[in-house]
């Protein structure tokens, strides 16, 4: 729920190609413990578009308090990265490239 954290998003095609440079990297030994895959973190006006573009209860999502500022302190204290996926896909790709 938004309410309670952070709300991301992510292209079903990079997520395949994200399982893909995983897979082959716990094969060679490369990837190992978890990863984090996103591509946009959402703002609350972002979580309730969403809600309204797939019919969906906005209080689903975004939860029913009102108060502002207790969701920009939960909103402010959460970090999220995908540095370690990131870094994992760069090495596939370039191994890639440099077969052919």
């Amino acid at each position: 729920m938004y309410s309670n954290g952070l709300l991301a998003t992510m292209d079903v095609n990079r997520l395949a190609k994200a399982h893909v440079c995983l897979w082959e990297g716990l094969g060679n030994k490369t990837a190992f413990g978890r990863y984090i895959c996103f591509d946009t973190i959402l703002s609350r006006d972002g979580a309730e578009k969403l809600a309204k573009d797939i019919d969906v209860q906005i209080e689903k999502i975004c939860g029913n308090s009102n108060d502002s500022d207790a969701n920009t302190e939960t909103e402010a204290s959460l970090q999220i990265s995908d540095k370690k996926l990131l870094d994992l896909m760069s090495r596939t790709l370039r191994s890639c490239y440099h077969e052919s």
